[in-house]
């Protein structure tokens, strides 16, 4: 009964003419900062944008549309904030409004440093002309970056609160150390990823084997490198498994090996085979993707049955798809060398020969 007197007393004493001009007033402001929201913020970006244009900077663009989305943002909190300030209920805590628009003001500042981030640090790498390097290296300074940056706006909202920002930051090294001791494997991972870059011993786009996974390099993290097979899997390593194992790196060669045995039958002359082998060499050394001083064509040995010729060679690619082409058109040259000389491929096969007893030789 007390709770419901008091309920009526509370809406009595706002149940009044200044408390409805106050509240139209609230509802007004907000209204027209909300409607100006899109003219002040398209005027402002384009109007730096043409500024900015005429100097020349490199910059002014991706500044501005960075500040695009944030600022439209911002002048929306703004309007909410004008109203939390009029309204009679709330203007009372008009300074714990002032905090919070303070806050908001950080946050968004914040926001367009990150989204800066990244054109700064091309602007770094502008220089760096291997592309490689570029691709693995940048996505983890961008990173660093935002992080560094959401953390200073972090602080700097907790001191903005009245928080004891040393303390805090003390309290953090404490509790870090205190997760660092549960997290070795991380920070083993994170040390792993800057040793393989720093040693171009992977990059993004690489095409790398272990005894584990094959495939192509799409991403590097700070603590794992993103792998996908030729089955199109996509297979996420820690990176300390990267650095710990032998790890063969397709890409760096530049060539890849072709090495096969051709088998040819027994009933070919040693005049026909001579001339495969030559035939085969010579057809190598003029192919445009073979690499000249890598061939060797050689009659090896008597298979079981065949007589084998060994073929090997490197192209001049490592990219997979490059190379099947030029291991079948290789492979068609040999079947027109073949039939040119009247040679067949031998193919597995097991002579059977029976023996007649002396009884069965005497007999017409």
């Amino acid at each position: 009964m007390n709770l419901m007197i008091q309920w009526q007393e509370l809406i009595q004493g706002y149940w009044t003419i200044e408390f409805f001009q106050q509240t139209m007033l609230a509802i007004g402001v907000m209204l027209v900062v909300l409607l100006l929201n899109r003219w002040v913020s398209d005027k402002l970006i384009h109007g730096g944008q043409r500024l900015v244009r005429r100097s020349k900077a490199t910059w002014g663009d991706t500044l501005f549309e960075s500040m695009a989305l944030p600022l439209k943002r911002l002048i929306r909190w703004i309007a909410y904030y004008f109203f939390l300030v009029l309204f009679p209920i709330t203007a009372p805590y008009a300074d714990f409004w002032n905090g919070i628009l303070r806050s908001l003001v950080i946050v968004s500042a914040g926001l367009v440093l990150a989204a800066m981030s990244e054109e700064f640090a091309k602007g770094m790498f502008v220089r760096l002309k291997e592309e490689e390097v570029r691709q693995t290296v940048l996505p983890l300074v961008v990173k660093s970056f935002k992080v560094v940056i959401f953390a200073l706006s972090l602080l700097m909202v907790i001191q903005e609160w009245g928080y004891d920002v040393k303390g805090f930051i003390a309290g953090l090294g404490l509790a870090g150390f205190a997760v660092a001791m549960g997290a070795q494997d991380t920070i083993t991972n994170l040390m792993s990823g800057v040793f393989l870059i720093v040693d171009r011993t992977v990059s993004v786009g690489d095409w790398i084997q272990t005894d584990q996974v094959e495939g192509i390099v799409e991403e590097m993290s700070f603590r794992t490198t993103r792998i996908r097979t030729f089955e199109q899997a996509l297979i996420t390593v820690p990176n300390s498994s990267l650095a710990n194992r032998p790890v063969i790196n397709n890409t760096k060669r530049g060539m890849r090996r072709i090495r096969f045995d051709l088998g040819v039958m027994y009933k070919t002359s040693a005049q026909q085979l001579e001339r495969v082998v030559k035939s085969i060499e010579a057809m190598l050394y003029e192919h445009p993707r073979v690499v000249n001083d890598t061939v060797f064509v050689r009659f090896m040995e008597f298979g079981d049955s065949s007589l084998n010729i060994m073929v090997s060679a490197f192209g001049d690619t490592t990219a997979y798809e490059e190379f099947i082409n030029i291991r079948q058109e290789i492979n068609f040259r040999i079947m027109d060398i073949l039939e040119a000389e009247g040679v067949s491929a031998a193919f597995p096969s097991t002579s059977v020969y029976i023996e007649k007893s002396e009884s069965e030789l005497s007999q017409p």
